[in-house]
């Protein structure tokens, strides 16, 4: 067998491997506890409610007076693709969630294309494990919302910069065609593709700054006016999407980014990521600032709470973006550090992960205790003082390089075990607790009925059932009043019960007995009929 032959062969196993976890138990409820947003667990119904109503119905809106809009106009790609799988596959929950596998294994081809011949066989294989086995990554490359789609663009931006050579100096022309490329992605994906692609233009315009050293000052400003008009006019045109989510608040700034989400999901890839991002500023600057492509991932995990923290609503799924960063980053880090003779592993080093895998079951035996705000923030001081240690030790001498790569690999070992036990959890013990509710739903409810709440599109997924989605923001009574559902669905969540009450302070609408659906992510959820008082009640459309 040639080695050509059995790198083919290793690399097509773990590919099929990582896809086929994905698909297995493809129906099941999304693992609780990663989130306190609720978007993660139902947002799948409405984001796909729009390519379902085309099929069932011939248009995106069944009833006129539905005043949500749907993701059809805002994000044509996500869209297209849920209806291509709803077309071939049927229309479920099982086929919305082909979408994100299909563009995470698109990402992993890209990562094989760009960085197979960039690395060595063991540094390659390494990110290929973490990529493949990264639980933050698992969970969302099988949900059907849009930050996988986002995720594989934005790398599909990234990963052709490391062809750039570390002496070449960068053309402005690429640039602008990465600037126009990332900007019509943001109106074909989401508006929010925005948050990502800015740390990759701010890379690349220090690197062309960096590279074109001879620019004259005038030169330099105008790109530099250039770049800044540029910005503050994508700013300006989405002022309205973004500005009434902006978190304004010193104290909560803070919080926001010492409660950094990804602590819990993928604590050891966040802290090694860190930790050779401080590494390699400190040390090994020239080979970062000369390099588009590190420097992109520099500037994309060193910006990532930053960013995101300046928003009041920052759940996990926003992150998913910049979690590809931190593992690119780290094999990058490895690949420009390590030498020949510090590439063996020693037995110190399988001391220190025999150490690191007790910790890991400490952790998750402190996480069953309900304290995992605890370990989040112990996990942020944990960085920061490694990082101190580490460029101190490293600064005296006292440290030699080859030790901080064994940390890092021990780190990099238990964030492997950590998603085996992660991903090894949901496939033995899968819940179907929205199957269950899916199938009482259509016991309850008429075919030809109408059942409106802001979970009514996940829960009637599947199903021939009519849903309307009615939230805080979207059909309020007097829309509903014109559409005239039979059934509302309340979970227990701030949203829902909000969109409830200010359905039940209405005279013209009148609430029936609740009936009890049962359980969704620990969360109680009951219908109720409808009924209308006809009098003054708005003509039907």
């Amino acid at each position: 067998m040639t080695r050509k032959y059995s790198h083919f062969i290793i690399i097509l196993t773990i590919f099929i491997c990582a896809i086929a976890l994905r698909g297995i138990h493809i129906n099941a409820d999304t693992p609780s506890g990663l989130s306190w947003s609720a978007g993660l667990y139902v947002d799948e119904g409405y984001k796909t409610l729009s390519p379902r109503n085309l099929i069932l119905f011939g248009k995106t809106h069944w009833h006129a007076a539905d005043t949500y809009p749907g993701w059809m106009n805002y994000s044509p790609i996500t869209q297209w693709s849920v209806y291509a799988a709803f077309k071939n596959f049927g229309i479920s929950i099982s086929s919305a969630r082909l979408v994100p596998i299909i563009y995470f294994s698109l990402f992993i081809l890209l990562y094989i294309f760009f960085m197979f011949r960039r690395h060595s066989s063991k540094i390659f294989y390494l990110g290929l494990v973490l990529l493949a086995s990264d639980a933050t990554l698992f969970t969302f490359s099988r949900v059907a919302l849009f930050e996988m789609p986002i995720s594989f663009f934005i790398y599909a931006m990234i990963l052709p910069l490391s062809l750039y050579k570390e002496k070449t100096s960068i053309s402005i022309y690429p640039l602008i065609g990465l600037f126009i490329g990332g900007i019509a992605l943001t109106y074909l994906i989401k508006l929010s593709l925005l948050i990502y692609i800015f740390p990759v233009l701010a890379a690349a315009s220090i690197s062309f700054i960096v590279k074109n050293n001879k620019m004259s000052k005038n030169q330099l400003i105008l790109f530099s006016s250039a770049f800044l008009i540029a910005i503050l006019a994508i700013l300006g045109f989405s002022y309205d999407d973004w500005s009434t989510r902006l978190n304004i608040s010193p104290q909560l700034y803070v919080y926001s980014v010492i409660e950094n989400p990804l602590l819990l999901t993928s604590p050891a890839i966040i802290i090694a990521g860190t930790l050779c991002a401080a590494h390699a500023i400190a040390y090994q600057s020239n080979l970062y600032l000369n390099n588009l492509y590190r420097l992109s991932l520099i500037c994309m995990v060193l910006s990532a709470p930053f960013i995101l923290s300046l928003f009041s609503y920052g759940p996990l799924r926003y992150y998913l973006p910049f979690v590809p960063a931190y593992i690119l980053l780290i094999i990058e880090w490895f690949s420009t550090s390590t030498t020949e003779t510090s590439r063996r592993i020693t037995n110190r080093v399988f001391y220190v992960i025999g150490m690191l895998m007790f910790s890991l079951a400490v952790m998750y035996a402190l996480t069953a205790l309900k304290l995992s705000e605890y370990i989040q923030i112990r996990f942020i001081i944990v960085i920061g003082l490694s990082a101190a240690l580490i460029v101190f030790l490293f600064r005296h001498q006292a440290l030699p390089k080859n030790t901080v790569q064994k940390i890092m690999m021990a780190i990099i070992s238990l964030s492997i075990l950590q998603n085996i036990y992660f991903i090894g959890s949901f496939i033995s013990n899968p819940r179907y607790d929205a199957e269950t509710m899916r199938k009482r739903l259509s016991e309850i409810v008429k075919s030809d009925e109408v059942i409106a709440g802001g979970w009514a599109p996940f829960l009637t997924l599947g199903t021939p059932i009519k849903s309307i989605y009615a939230s805080s923001a979207f059909n309020p009574p007097e829309a509903l009043k014109l559409i005239q559902p039979n059934y509302f669905i309340l979970s227990n969540t701030p949203v829902s019960l909000k969109t409830f009450e200010r359905l039940n302070n209405d005279e013209q609408i009148i609430f029936g007995s609740a009936i009890t659906l049962g359980k969704y992510n620990d969360t109680l959820v009951t219908i109720y009929p409808l009924s209308y008082n006809t009098e003054n009640l708005p003509k039907n459309h």
